[in-house]
């Protein structure tokens, strides 16, 4: 579903749907379907935020204040990152959550990417999933995917990423696996091609790209 066509049926059910005094999506929903309008609109906020704003005239909020990612993080990090906004949500993932993951692994890379860098991480400790199982088989779960359900990160070292769970404060750490451990697990933006694998649709070389992640 388009974000348009997402729009036009909360519109129909009678939800007010309008940019709140930050630039985000607001909603006025009541009775007892407020709870399923509010997890259906965020799942299709950022591109309901962009039609809003185009309704009124005025650039969006990316266009005034871009994601300036750091010139020395890895342009295949970027350019990975940079698919899963405009990805179909893979299989076994709610939209919602998809839209977490997306937004949270472009912070990452704004704010720690030349850092996690440097330090040696790569991108399946980072964007990693099990390509089978990739919302329910937490050994596969890289660091983007833990941050969108913990909180944030506090520092960054070759062989940990301490963390601050919200909401409560307490410190973990975020490990690097064995390579045994990596079994089965794609970037999250390799999920995709690992569906079309699955269905026999990948050309020779898609198949060779896709193999590299296991």
């Amino acid at each position: 579903m388009t974000p348009q066509v997402a729009l036009t049926e909360l519109r129909a059910v009678g939800v007010r749907v309008r940019l709140g005094d930050d630039g985000t999506v607001a909603l006025d929903a009541s009775g007892p379907s407020a709870a399923a309008v509010l997890a259906f609109a965020r799942a299709h906020r950022e591109g309901i935020a962009a039609l809003l704003w185009d309704e009124e005239g005025a650039p969006a909020p990316d266009t005034l204040h871009p994601v300036v990612i750091p010139a020395d993080v890895p342009a295949a990090w970027c350019d990975g990152v940079a698919q899963m906004d405009g990805m179909t949500t893979p299989d076994g993932i709610i939209p919602a959550r998809w839209a977490t993951l997306a937004a949270t692994s472009v912070r990452l890379l704004r704010d720690h990417g030349a850092a996690l860098h440097r330090a040696g991480w790569d991108a399946l400790d980072l964007f990693g999933l099990h390509q089978y199982a990739p919302a329910t088989n937490p050994a596969g779960w890289g660091l983007a995917w833990l941050l969108g359900e913990i909180g944030e990160v506090l520092d960054v070292s070759p062989d940990a990423v301490g963390m601050r769970c919200s909401p409560n404060g307490a410190r973990l750490a975020f490990r690097r696996r064995c390579e045994a451990a990596r079994a089965g697990v794609v970037p999250a933006w390799g999920l995709a091609a690992c569906a079309r694998f699955d269905c026999g649709v990948l050309d020779l070389q898609e198949r060779k790209e896709a193999s590299r992640y296991g």
